[in-house]
């Protein structure tokens, strides 16, 4: 629950060594919460990848710790999205990603 006014989640974090984590929200959807809106701040899959930090820029790499970079960085996530769901501003910061929706 990233606010105490908001609703409870069930994330999924997957990680393979030297990779790269993989952080979706499992349960609620947000695309279903987000309704007819395009979700903010995300990559394309089913469901979709959270976009938690700027690839590239190494404010995550492998010999950081999930707990202490991915794990605080989705509860913010889902704060912001929880905040965007009222506003329809993401006030999170950060870039937002340019996928194709195809």
């Amino acid at each position: 629950m990233p606010s105490p006014l908001g609703r409870t989640y069930r994330v999924r974090i997957e990680y393979q060594e030297q990779s790269v984590p993989e952080v979706r929200v499992i349960d609620p959807d947000p695309r279903i919460l987000a309704g007819d809106r395009k979700l903010p701040h995300i990559y394309p899959g089913d469901p979709p990848l959270l976009c938690l930090y700027l690839p590239g820029t190494r404010e995550w790499s492998p010999d950081l710790l999930i707990a202490t970079t991915i794990v605080p960085w989705t509860y913010l996530w889902l704060f912001f999205f929880e905040e965007w769901l009222l506003t329809n501003e993401w006030k999170g910061g950060g870039e937002h990603p340019e996928v194709n929706d195809e």
